[in-house]
């Protein structure tokens, strides 16, 4: 490169890799439906994960909720033709663990019995006029209904336990039943009235369900395409020793760092990444992530190369991620035109190729995405494709005027003086 300016980020889709350090059976850290959505995402991509991926994520789908749930409609759906899963991925996963008629049958005559039990307990409780009792059924009857996969009926009884809550701690224990029950159906709408709810519970919150609501607004707002507002979510929680695994039903401690350093990367500025990169609350999660914290530490470092190398070091774990794998691609991309902007702020041209190695494209992928973030305006800069040249126009970029200015000044600063020194060598001055 030679003096002054700015650098590209690219959006081409980031193509699936097979899950080497980050295995499907990393998932079966989580519990409750948050495990079963999960895998069910892993095998029920359209394309580009490998098949044997999706094989193993269904047979690990069918053993959870044999040894963990309910849900015989999930069940049945895993070996159903034509629908999210390609046939192909079933038919193999059909050989490795056939359909269990037994605890279909079973579990099914088990769940209507306990669901009659739970629905007697209710009624008998709600003629007992006891609002603790009452709560405490339908919580149990929730319980249920997340268990047998009714999701839509669990999410009914918590709102209608809202009657019989009493005090800020039962009130924020119903808000985050109704915000996580709502995360697991996708009805982010929900998750952010009942998160405002919850703020306005008054200043007696329990720290670490805060904490928790924090999160699941951080993934409503995700969802919404509010990257930076959700980084600020995840960016600004409590330690994890608050958090722990404590909330595995939704997300992960490390999740949190994942979360949170690629939505803050590709969408804050170096002052306020590097802020991140010392608070003592976020990076005890990053500790949990060293990939992570080596992306953010380097981008701050204008290190942009082992930045976007340690991303590539997560991009299994991003697109296989329930909540941030539909936004992985976009992301990643939004993080390297970042670099490649500010990589290119100081110079004045700078060659393509240069570009190319250090953000991890080749030479053809540099010059599209320069050019497209030129036309955008992204970057003040048009393209000598016959040099292989990117070059500044209209003065430049914000950086790069800072620069030239700095320069100037130096220059006028230094013409001062010593013309004061040659003045007071002469005579001419005093002192």
């Amino acid at each position: 490169p030679q003096k002054k300016k700015k650098k590209t980020h690219t959006h081409t889709q980031v193509p699936l890799a097979p899950m080497s350090t980050y295995t499907v059976r990393d998932v079966l850290r989580y519990s409750g439906p948050s495990k079963s959505l999960r895998l069910l995402y892993v095998c029920g991509r359209s394309s580009g994960a490998p098949k044997q991926t999706k094989v193993d994520a269904l047979c690990l789908l069918r053993e959870s909720l044999v040894n963990d749930t309910l849900n015989v409609h999930m069940y049945k759906a895993t070996f159903a033709r034509g629908k999210e899963i390609e046939d192909d991925v079933v038919d193999a996963a059909d050989q490795r663990c056939p359909v269990d008629e037994d605890w279909v049958r079973e579990t099914t005559e088990k769940a209507s019995t306990q669901l009659r039990l739970l629905e007697s307990n209710l009624q008998h409780s709600k003629t007992t006029l006891q609002k603790s009792h009452i709560l405490s059924t339908y919580r149990s009857l929730a319980a249920h209904h997340l268990s047998a996969g009714s999701t839509v009926d669990a999410l009914k009884c918590y709102l209608r336990s809202r009657d019989f809550v009493g005090g800020v701690s039962e009130m924020g224990t119903m808000c985050l039943d109704v915000v996580t029950t709502s995360v697991h159906l996708r009805n982010y709408q929900h998750v952010a009235g009942y998160c405002t709810k919850f703020e306005r519970t008054g200043d007696m919150k329990d720290v670490v369900v805060e904490a928790k609501i924090k999160c699941c607004k951080g993934l409503a707002l995700m969802s919404e395409g509010k990257y930076r507002e959700a980084g600020s979510c995840f960016a600004y929680l409590p330690p994890a020793t608050v958090l722990g695994d404590h909330f595995s039903s939704v997300l992960l401690a490390d999740d949190v760092a994942l979360y949170g350093s690629l939505l803050c990367l590709a969408t804050m500025p170096r002052s306020t990444l590097s802020s991140l990169t010392s608070s003592p609350s976020f990076k005890s999660y990053l500790s949990l992530l060293p990939h992570a914290s080596d992306a953010l530490t380097s981008f701050c470092k204008c290190k942009y190369g082992p930045c976007l190398a340690s991303i590539s070091a997560m991009r299994d774990r991003m697109l296989y991620d329930a909540h941030l794998g539909p936004h992985a691609a976009k992301l990643i991309g939004m993080v390297r035109e970042k670099c490649v902007v500010s990589y290119f702020g100081p110079y004045s041209d700078c060659r393509l190729s240069s570009i190319a190695e250090t953000v991890g494209i080749t030479v053809d992928e540099a010059e599209e995405v320069c050019a497209r973030l030129a036309r955008s305006g992204d970057l003040r800069a048009r393209l000598d494709l016959r040099a292989g040249v990117l070059r500044e126009v209209g003065g430049g970029s914000k950086p790069g005027r800072k620069a030239r200015d700095l320069a100037e000044d130096f220059l006028v600063q230094s013409e001062a003086t010593m013309m004061r020194m040659s003045l007071l060598k002469a005579g001419f001055l005093g002192g």
